[in-house]
């Protein structure tokens, strides 16, 4: 009942312009909950994990977490390999919170910190997000007809009246130039969206601190960037890693994101030790947002040193 009434709380503060809907969303998502047991297991272990994240004295809190978890995942198995429209919504709502429920699990118990990969971690709740669109996509007319439309509406459209400007980040066209020397026409255009949105999502959260604008442009930026990005970084590839030092930069820029924890340290020194002190010059302006620098670092990569791409 607990862990419920977090969730009710939580779900009914979605859309703080309009209180009503953001009630009646709470009311219907409950009792789509009570009809789809892998759903309601799924909310309990998320909202469970925002209560430990709030007080880690109460360890009661991530064990039950954890439960929760562990029967959503086995209870959602046959649903997710033959989607039906009937759970279309559920399953949608379902792998949005997995995909925070990954993270958060791997943050507030520490695990990205005893894993000799933390990389690794990060794909699979990148995967999770992916499986967003799979799961959804040949639904994605119904959802519009639902009742949680309106709510997902206003998710989707947080910030929209903001001008993104990806140019005014530092190392912008440094960046460009970097995925300009990558093989392969296919991976150069990965590698130049995911920098043209992964910049422009902090110059967003630069420019208004909104817990709604910070939940979208984290959580659909593994679905933004594709699998052919995410291709780059499961083979390690510098360029990518480069970039990814980017979003770690945008988990720390964003505000309201609970289940993250120490992941932008992490992310950071896992990638500054992959890539030695040749690609250190790429890094300095993510360590010094990441690490809370006080002095701006005010050089640039030198273009004519040659890299290995």
């Amino acid at each position: 009942m607990e862990l419920m009434a977090e969730a009710l709380l939580n779900e009914a503060e979605h859309d703080p312009l309009d209180q009503l809907a953001a009630r009646d969303y709470a009311r219907n998502l409950a009792r789509l909950a009570t009809t789809k047991p892998y759903l309601m297991h799924e909310m309990l272990a998320m909202h469970g994990l925002c209560l430990f994240a709030k007080d880690t004295s109460r360890r009661d809190l991530m064990t039950r977490a954890l439960f929760h978890q562990s029967e959503a995942l086995r209870l959602v198995q046959q649903h997710l390999i033959a989607t039906t429209q009937e759970h279309t919504l559920a399953l949608f709502l379902f792998t949005s919170y997995a995909a925070i429920s990954g993270l958060a699990e791997s943050a507030l118990c520490g695990i990205y910190n005893d894993s000799p990969d933390p990389l690794e971690k990060m794909l699979h709740a990148f995967q999770l997000s992916q499986g967003i669109v799979l799961v959804v996509a040949p639904y994605w007319s119904e959802l519009r007809r639902t009742w949680a439309w309106p709510i997902v509406r206003s998710q989707i459209e947080a910030g929209s009246d903001l001008v993104p400007r990806a140019q005014d980040v530092p190392n912008y066209t440094y960046l460009r130039c970097l995925a300009f020397g990558l093989e392969g026409e296919s991976a150069r255009k990965a590698c130049l969206e995911a920098v043209e949105f992964t910049l422009s999502a902090i110059s967003l959260v630069q420019q208004r601190k909104d817990d709604r604008v910070s939940r979208r442009l984290v959580t659909s930026w593994p679905i933004e960037t594709g699998a052919e990005f995410h291709a780059l970084l499961t083979e390690r590839r510098p360029v990518s890693l480069v970039v990814l030092a980017y979003y770690a930069v945008l988990l720390k820029l964003g505000t309201g994101l609970w289940w993250i924890g120490q992941w932008p340290e992490v992310l950071l020194n896992h990638i500054s030790t992959i890539l030695g002190e040749e690609w250190a010059e790429f890094l300095e302006w993510p360590k010094m947002i990441v690490r809370d620098s006080a002095t701006e670092t005010t050089s640039t990569p030198d273009s004519s040193t040659p890299k290995t791409w």
